[in-house]
């Protein structure tokens, strides 16, 4: 009994490189140009595959971009959030906030800062 082996996906890119490599070795396999009639319809077949596939990744990569800077943003948006609660809860307790900073002037010191 033997197994069934699972094709691994890979990136777009490696995708289209392949489809690249199958066109190009259609294309040469043509020795005239009766051979290149017989098979233009693969031959287009897989330059269209990889029209497709050129649009999804850039459609990826702009949307990806899109989403690193709302990300982006949204950090930028919240560090004065946090930075005014982490000063609101230092400024609660005096002890914790000499702890704290002790602590810090140690670790700088360790580390030569």
């Amino acid at each position: 009994m033997s197994k069934s082996i699972k094709p691994v996906p890979g990136s777009l890119r490696e995708e289209i490189a392949l489809l690249r490599v199958c066109v190009e070795a259609r294309f040469n396999q043509c020795q005239n140009e009766a051979d290149l009639l017989l098979h233009v319809g693969e031959i287009n077949a897989l330059v269209l595959c990889i029209e497709r596939l050129v649009t999804t990744e850039v459609k990826l990569v702009e949307k990806r971009a899109k989403l690193e800077r709302k990300a982006a943003q949204t950090v930028r948006d919240l560090i004065p959030a946090i930075v005014d609660i982490a000063i609101g809860e230092l400024t609660i307790d005096p002890k914790a906030t000499a702890k704290i900073v002790a602590q810090e002037l140690k670790r700088r010191l360790r580390r030569g800062v």
